[in-house]
């Protein structure tokens, strides 16, 4: 919702395989799905979005102890298609310091 209120993204699609509890080789298929997307959010719930960031960052069952808190976020790129192992993080960001951005401290 704050994407498309500040900057011009499209609505929401649900996405049943974000929902906790699936595998992140379910995710990755919606992942896939949106190929030629130039852009896009992700947003779900632990542990199925770390396991995703992990799957896309270092592949198969590898555990890299990433966690998001409840409004963490982190920016992956992909160039071609998303597939495991395909992606480098950019950036990753805690809730405490979206706030601190927000603040402008």
């Amino acid at each position: 919702e704050i994407l498309r209120q500040t900057a011009g993204w499209p609505e929401a699609e649900p996405c049943g395989q974000l929902e906790p509890g699936n595998e992140p080789h379910a995710a990755l298929e919606s992942v896939e799905a949106r190929i030629g997307a130039a852009r896009l959010a992700v947003v779900g719930h632990e542990p199925t979005l770390s396991a995703l960031a992990a799957l896309l960052l270092a592949g198969e069952d590898v555990d890299l102890g990433l966690a998001f808190q409840p409004g963490g976020v982190a920016c992956l790129r992909i160039d071609g298609d998303p597939e495991p192992a395909s992606a480098q993080l950019v950036w990753w960001l805690t809730p405490d310091v979206l706030r601190t951005l927000a603040e402008g401290r």
